[in-house]
């Protein structure tokens, strides 16, 4: 008797998603964070850097409000690179522009006359297209080492009112 009323449930899921009954355009919200990924640690991690992730990673998808949100901290080191801030910064915009596709408003690195030795350092990243707005802020805080820092990034997109 049940078998019959799982079958139903299933062929009308499957007939909903075959039907056209979904949005022809996805935002870019779901195109870019809901599936493609931008992951911050993993770019660093395929730059050679050690990377030291903090085990709490947050995060949340707001449906009413229709946004999303993450958030990554840890720390990076980076090994034989005098200006390690600049260079981290480069790679999160790089990261960010990657998974967007397109070219993102960079009010991060282009802030190095205020990168100061020894100092926290921080900027963000933006971009409004296909309905949506991102915003990335990055943290980057000095550790005793050097070449290392602690990090902190904010990205949170969200779908415009149409």
């Amino acid at each position: 008797m049940r078998f019959p009323i799982y079958f139903l449930v299933a062929a009308a899921c499957a007939l909903t998603m075959f039907s056209g009954c979904r949005p022809e355009k996805k935002s870019i919200l779901a195109k870019t964070f809901l599936g493609t990924g931008f992951d911050p640690e993993l770019a660093f991690r395929r730059r050679g850097f050690t990377v030291k992730a903090s085990k709490f990673r947050d995060g949340a998808t707001d449906l009413v409000e229709q946004c999303y949100w993450v958030s990554w901290q840890g720390v990076v080191t980076v090994t034989g690179d005098t200006n390690a801030f600049m260079t981290v910064s480069e790679v999160v915009r790089d990261e960010l522009n990657r998974a967007l596709g397109a070219v993102s408003e960079d009010a991060l690195t282009t802030m190095s006359h205020k990168l100061q030795a020894g100092q926290p350092f921080w900027g963000s990243l933006n971009h409004d297209a296909d309905g949506a707005r991102i915003s990335v802020r990055v943290w980057l805080i000095p550790q005793e080492q050097p070449s290392s820092m602690s990090y902190v990034i904010y990205l949170r997109a969200a779908d415009l009112p149409k």
